[in-house]
């Protein structure tokens, strides 16, 4: 059997390799030994998963002085537990090393279940796929040497064996080891002198070849470990993806070569790593997206430089969701008017060249228009944009005259309250079809509740005119996936609709706090390439078929929470809407107590009682550990560490008391998130749910965490919350040592200040005022 080292597949991992040190009465006491993990290669003889693990302990001082065990990774095993391995030359010192891995094992009871979490991430890593073998069994207890008599030989010949393996790092390990070591005094210094900036791109041009064959196929590349760390550790990836897109754009009306697409891929993620860097407030983020602006504006925006490439860049900004800042508007504006775009004397004239363009491509899709549209209207000051939304909805074509109907959901409020206006004149004039009178029925819903008057005039304007809506084609809803809800609040949802000859595929992506965040449709002619579409996402997001009542209710909150930072929909949530025939989503809030309410009496009989729900939450304290669902719940944002670098001190004092460190954050992090907390448990729960069928996770512990937060319940008694404390600590502590952080750059007078326990008080709801009877689609009567 072949067995392959985990570091192979995970890189970095190297980082944070277990070390063991022999007892002191021992000859090798002063030795350091490494634990490296190999997991099978492949399969046993009838396809079984060869769930075990070899364990090799490595000193990397080039004496060759390495162990080999075998463990199973199911504790009930009649051979369950560490044994030498037959197959190898083990060292003299194989016994001490024995115990001491034992001794290892007994005292930290998550290494155990941390080899078992490993294994399912290497086969899937190995295989393109989420492992779906049988849940590991748990172990407690005392473990104690296994049986060497039925491990299963391993395979000795050729470079994969583990020992040849080993003997090829040559004391690699420990200089590994040193560089980091080297960044955790009390000056944090750097580990070696900065590397240039041409070397930095040659690197990251060998770390891209491997990718360039899967560019060029549908499938979206797998970004390697190494790669994915690259950009992680240097935050102006994006400048230097910027730099390799504007080395390989195609000149004149060559296609884009695999090197291009995939540096503006790349450049897409170093956007979206930017972005998140954005919202968890990290210190560089800010300066390096005004770089990134800078840069754009300098080397894109300029006459010279290829439209092509221009397009790419700014549809990639589009992208991200990052609003531009003055100066990347400004040079935007500056080039329109050195190409006399949508400015000077002859601007009606050269748009309508641009829409007469349009219209011989063949573009009769207004939402397909839409997105074409906005990345240049958002470059445009208020004023600007009015004045062409004026002029397109007098345009002579009907489909282009239905993008201004859309922008009723303009992202920028100031524009979208005047755009009924500019409807009200076109419908004088007889340019407003019943197509967009159904759509600003639907949206009027979607708006805050202060700017709905605008285009409730509008609709009385309209209705009075004699105008009626159109009614939609309604598609069939066949599925709703959703995925889990992360660390930042983020899910996906897969809404699978069949219409008369073809599959649309909707995702939407919504985000607590902050509403309906994208929406973006495919289409397929048949089920096999859909099908090959769902697959691919599986590969990469863990998502689950779920009810479509969980849509209903999750999709009308969020459009709620919206409201909260002047956000509305995004258009291509009409187009799924109309898809389905629903005109009656709308902003529903949602308040926590009447959710839990609801869901309260659908829990198993043993858990309904609220006063044993204190005791029920902390009966076994790591089940979200054993959820699976708690590998992105942390907060990771710029304040834990100000707090930590306040309150404890450098980053290698952080991990040494975890009582002290754990409740400094639970009083100036988590108890001041606590409302944050609650909905990402109380949502998390009513996802499960709605899954289809009924998944292992335990829904109703995670509703029951909900109302013990709402409540005032001490976050630091509950096991689930210690969970994600944990994750939040090794989080900051590894990103400190990444990026050489030191008190000198943080800002100790924001530090969130320390709360105590208390229950969240839910302001009274206020009652929505019905839209008006005469706005409601319906069909006229004549009285005979």
């Amino acid at each position: 059997m072949i067995f392959k080292a985990f570091v192979e597949l995970f890189p970095s991992e190297v980082f944070s390799l277990r070390r063991i040190t022999p007892a002191k009465d021992t000859p090798i006491a002063d030795k350091t030994y490494f634990v490296f993990e190999f997991y099978p290669a492949q399969t046993g003889p009838g396809g079984g998963d060869m769930r075990r693990v070899l364990l090799a302990l490595y000193s990397d001082d080039l004496t060759n002085d390495w162990t080999f065990f075998h463990l199973s990774l199911d504790p009930g095993r009649p051979d369950f537990g560490p044994c030498l391995h037959p197959d190898f030359v083990n060292g003299a010192n194989s016994m001490i090393l024995l115990k001491a891995l034992l001794d290892e094992f007994n005292a930290d009871p998550h290494f155990y279940a941390g080899l078992q979490e490993r294994f399912g991430l290497f086969r899937r890593e190995l295989t393109g796929k989420k492992y779906r073998g049988k849940p590991f069994g748990s172990f407690s207890g005392v473990m104690k040497e296994g049986n060497p008599l039925r491990v299963p030989p391993v395979d000795t010949f050729g470079p994969e064996h583990p020992a040849w393996w080993l003997q090829s790092l040559e004391g690699k390990v420990a200089a590994l080891h040193e560089m980091m070591e080297q960044g955790e005094d009390a000056s944090f210094p750097g580990a070696g002198e900065p590397v240039d900036h041409e070397t930095r791109l040659k690197e990251l041009s060998v770390l891209m070849e491997p990718l360039l064959p899967e560019i060029q196929t549908r499938r979206p590349p797998r970004i390697s470990q190494v790669l994915e760390r690259f950009i992680d550790m240097h935050h102006d990836a994006a400048l230097l993806f910027l730099e390799l897109l504007q080395m390989h754009y195609p000149h004149k009306e060559e296609e884009p070569g695999p090197e291009y697409q995939l540096s503006y891929y790349l450049f897409c993620e170093a956007l979206h790593k930017l972005k998140y860097g954005l919202e968890r407030n990290w210190r560089w983020a800010a300066p390096m997206w005004e770089q990134v602006q800078e840069t754009i504006a300098d080397k894109i925006l300029v006459p010279h430089m290829g439209q092509f490439v221009q397009q790419d860049v700014m549809e990639a900004l589009r992208e991200s969701g990052m609003e531009p800042d003055f100066v990347l508007i400004e040079a935007a504006q500056e080039l329109a008017e050195y190409y006399n775009r949508f400015s000077g004397r002859d601007s009606i004239e050269e748009m309508e060249a641009i829409l007469e363009d349009m219209e011989r491509q063949g573009f009769d899709d207004p939402f397909v228009l839409v997105e074409l549209f906005l990345p240049q209207l958002r470059l445009i000051p208020p004023e600007g944009q009015l004045q062409i939304l004026s002029f397109l909805a007098g345009y002579r074509n009907p489909v282009i005259r239905e993008i201004v109907g859309l922008m009723c959901l303009h992202h920028d409020s100031e524009v979208r309250v005047l755009v009924p206006d500019i409807l009200t004149q076109a419908a004088h004039d007889g340019m407003v079809s019943p197509v967009t009178f159904r759509r600003l029925i639907t949206m009027r819903n979607w708006l805050p509740e202060e700017q709905r008057s605008p285009l409730d005039a509008t609709i009385k304007s309209l209705r009075r005119g004699g105008l009626s809506p159109e009614p939609s084609e309604k598609g069939q809803l066949v599925s709703v996936y959703a995925s889990l809800i992360d660390g930042s609040g983020s899910q996906g949802l897969w809404l699978v609709i069949q219409q008369k000859d073809q599959v649309m595929l909707a995702n939407l992506l919504l985000k607590q706090g902050l509403g309906v965040q994208d929406v973006w449709c495919s289409y397929f002619d048949s089920q096999a390439d859909l099908k090959q579409e769902l697959d691919m996402v599986k590969n990469q997001i863990i998502y689950y078929k779920v009810d479509p009542g969980y849509l209903d209710l999750v999709l009308q909150a969020h459009i709620a929470e919206g409201f909260e930072h002047d956000a509305v929909p995004p258009t291509g949530l009409m187009l799924v809407a109309e898809t389905l025939g629903h005109t009656d989503w709308g902003a529903q809030v949602q308040e926590a107590g009447e959710l839990i309410e609801m869901f309260h009496e659908h829990m198993p009989k043993t858990y309904r009682n609220p006063k044993r729900w204190p005791t029920l939450a902390n009966q076994n304290r790591e089940w979200l550990m054993r959820s699976g669902l708690h590998e992105t719940w942390f907060d990771d944002d710029e304040a834990v560490e100000n707090v930590l670098f306040a309150k404890i001190g450098e980053p290698q004092t952080w991990l040494q008391d975890l009582d002290v460190t754990a409740e400094v954050l639970i009083q100036h992090i988590f108890e001041p998130r606590r409302r944050q907390w609650m909905n990402r448990f109380l949502w998390t729960g009513i996802w499960l749910y709605h899954v289809r069928p009924k998944p292992r996770a335990p829904w109703h512990l995670f509703l029951i965490h909900a109302a013990l937060i709402r409540g005032g319940f001490p976050l630091s008694d509950l096991g689930a919350v210690g969970t994600v404390l944990i994750q939040t600590m090794y989080s900051a502590y590894y990103r400190a040592l990444n990026e050489n952080a030191s008190p000198a750059v943080h800002t100790f007078d924001s530090i969130p200040a320390a709360v105590d326990p208390a229950p969240l008080i839910e302001e009274p709801k206020e009652e929505e005022e019905p839209p008006p009877s005469n706005l409601i689609p319906f069909t006229r009567v004549r009285n005979k």
